[in-house]
């Protein structure tokens, strides 16, 4: 367990504490901090295991992994699910193992895809029977709406349905104290509860925010989520500043009136650590034919198109080619990504099969197998490309081939790849849709109760920069976007990646439902994607593509004449010179070259703090 041996071990053990229930604003509009200052805040405050458990969701376990790591705190991933029935409902998930991990993920994969986009569907057959294999802990998370917290029957019967499906050993009652009125008569009776139905006991802080400067935030998310003001939401808000992390000695009065449940509650925490490291996922096995390995097929494939770019490996001008696609053929067996290879080719199979228009962009252009495969249309050895640029033994990671398609038929190529892979090994890879400034000042002033044409014209000039000191905001509204700024909103969908693995994806990280029709997306974007060692491929939808096949299909209607990307002449002196001219709005990859003057705004709110994320 990489992460149990970096606990802390300084201090006394009364000093020790683990957060098992936190909210992290992945948990969109539940949650007021990002995984970083959750744990950054728990570092600061002496809390050694820290748990973030958002909604149906994932979403933050890369990045807690990774912050955690430099704090040297431990780590527990769980989720609080939505499993649909009154009595039990969202009970907090916590895995105690890599495999706990898996059949979490999974289960939420599969509720996800059985439902709809942020309605999913659990199978509590399903669940019941993933949790028998006791690599969970179970805790009540948040009680339902109307649920008497004091009436000790009602909580024992919650704790005994859960027991039912979690089972007895895996289930926890949880104490909360959120230092308000009814928060000690609730602990008493879950205390009570516990004990008739012989589950052990924890507490937590039910965390929606690292610290109490967060709490107004926190409020507005909630009114935002429920479409309200924040005074007409007041009724459903945090009635106290205090749903945030608290060290042990800060619980001491509360804790001291329940024997045990203090070391329980570190006990139940430091069992939980667990390393993601130890999640490796691999490529689909490509299907080849009988008699063949990946590396013999991909050799066999390259050689045979080599023969066409290049001539025969016995052609004296030929030799330098065949020498280049041996290097590279070793090198790619050395590192075991013959599969990648085959993947990639044969969806640019398939799409020159359809007439779509598919092209390799970016450092694939540098080599001889892409080349001869027909990924790229650019000969490397003609214009010198370094292949050690695209993949060595010292370059990290996977190579990374772009594909670029005819953006109006991009979409049946991702269907291809969910059908030749299926729903359970395939996924988009998502884009974390955060506050940004106009959004921020718009959903501030909305949920503080201005009037809407106000509020449009508070927005009216505000583009990708935040407001400075003299765009007349109000101060609320300037103080409460300032917060909002950067903070998760809801999961888009990446402009192309595409994830494939052998095991079932959705045990590596859950998938949900997109908004697009017949989209599937990862709980995670490419940072997360990469952190978690998942290969992507990008499906890029380019315009000019589809540009370039109409122009040459209308040269062939009028002139007889066939092009295609390989054979479109490289020397017309009037593009160089329309160039030179810098005649090319609109051109891609062209035109943006210009855009690199313009330096990105690094101004403020006009606030004391860093609104930079």
């Amino acid at each position: 367990m990489g992460d149990l041996l970096r606990l802390p071990t300084a201090g006394r053990p009364e000093e020790d504490w683990a957060e098992l229930h936190a909210h992290s604003a992945f948990s969109f509009l539940r949650g007021a901090s990002r995984p970083e200052d959750l744990v950054a805040e728990a570092a600061r405050l002496g809390i050694g295991v820290l748990a973030v458990t958002d909604m149906d969701g994932l979403h933050a376990a890369r990045r807690l992994h990774a912050a955690a790591r430099d704090h040297g705190i431990g780590t527990v991933y769980g989720a609080e699910l939505t499993l649909g029935e009154p009595v039990l409902g969202t009970p907090v998930v916590l895995a105690r193992s890599v495999e706990g991990f898996r059949l979490l993920s999974s289960v939420i994969t599969d509720a996800q895809l059985a439902g709809s986009k942020n309605a999913p569907v659990y199978d509590l057959d399903a669940v019941a029977r993933a949790a028998a294999a006791g690599h969970w802990a179970v805790l009540p998370g948040c009680p339902p709406p109307g649920t008497d917290r004091c009436d000790v029957a009602a909580v024992a019967h919650r704790l005994a349905r859960l027991a039912d499906v979690f089972g007895t050993s895996g289930t926890h009652a949880e104490l909360v104290d959120h230092r308000l009125p009814e928060d000690s008569v609730a602990a008493d009776a879950m205390w009570v509860a516990a004990r008739r139905v012989g589950v052990p006991v924890v507490a937590t802080g039910a965390v929606h925010y690292a610290a109490p400067r967060q709490a107004r935030v926190a409020q507005a998310l909630t009114a935002l989520r429920r479409r309200e003001t924040l005074d007409r939401a007041a009724g459903h808000l945090m009635a106290a500043p205090t749903a945030h992390l608290r060290p042990r000695a800060e619980r001491a009065a509360f804790l001291s009136r329940y024997p045990g449940v203090a070391d329980t509650t570190v006990a139940l925490g430091r069992s939980c650590v667990i390393d993601l490291g130890e999640l490796r996922p691999e490529l689909p096995e490509f299907a080849v034919p009988a008699g063949h390995t990946q590396d013999s097929w991909l050799r066999d494939r390259a050689e045979a198109a080599c023969v066409g770019r290049y001539g025969p490996r016995v052609e004296p001008g030929a030799g330098a080619a065949w020498r280049q696609l041996d290097h590279e053929l070793d090198l790619v067996a050395g590192l075991g990504l013959a599969g990648y290879f085959l993947i990639v080719h044969d969806i640019v199979r398939h799409a020159a099969e359809q007439g779509i228009w598919c092209q390799g962009r970016g450092s694939a252009a540098s080599s001889v197998i892409c080349y001869v495969l027909g990924i790229t249309a650019v000969d490397p050895l003609r214009h010198g490309l370094l292949f050690e640029r695209f993949l060595s033994l010292e370059k990290a990671g996977p190579p990374d081939i772009d594909l670029d398609l005819e953006s109006g038929r991009r979409e049946e190529v991702i269907q291809y790849v969910y059908t030749r892979y299926g729903r359970l090994h395939a996924a988009q890879v998502a884009n974390m849709i955060t506050y940004r400034p106009r959004l921020a000042v718009r959903d501030a002033a909305r949920v503080l109760g201005y009037p809407e044409a106000q509020t449009r014209e508070m927005t009216r000039h505000i583009h990708h920069s935040p407001p400075g000191p003299d765009a007349g905001l109000p101060g609320d509204v300037r103080d409460l976007a300032a917060q909002l700024h950067t903070l998760p909103r809801h999961l888009g969908v990446h402009s192309g990646g595409m994830v494939l693995t052998r095991q079932p994806i959705g045990e590596i990280m859950p998938v949900e439902w997109a908004t697009a029709e017949g989209r599937s997306v990862l709980q995670g974007d490419k940072d997360d994607v990469a952190a978690a060692g998942l290969v992507k491929i990008d499906l890029l939808g380019l315009g000019m593509l589809s540009a370039l096949h109409t122009a040459c299909d209308l040269i062939h209607e009028y002139h007889g004449v066939r092009h295609d990307l390989t054979s479109i002449p490289q020397d017309d002196p009037d593009v160089y010179g329309m160039i030179a001219r810098g005649d090319t709005i609109g051109v891609f990859q062209v035109d943006s070259v210009s855009s690199l003057s313009v330096l990105p705004w690094r101004g403020g709110w006009g606030v004391d703090r860093s609104w930079v994320g």
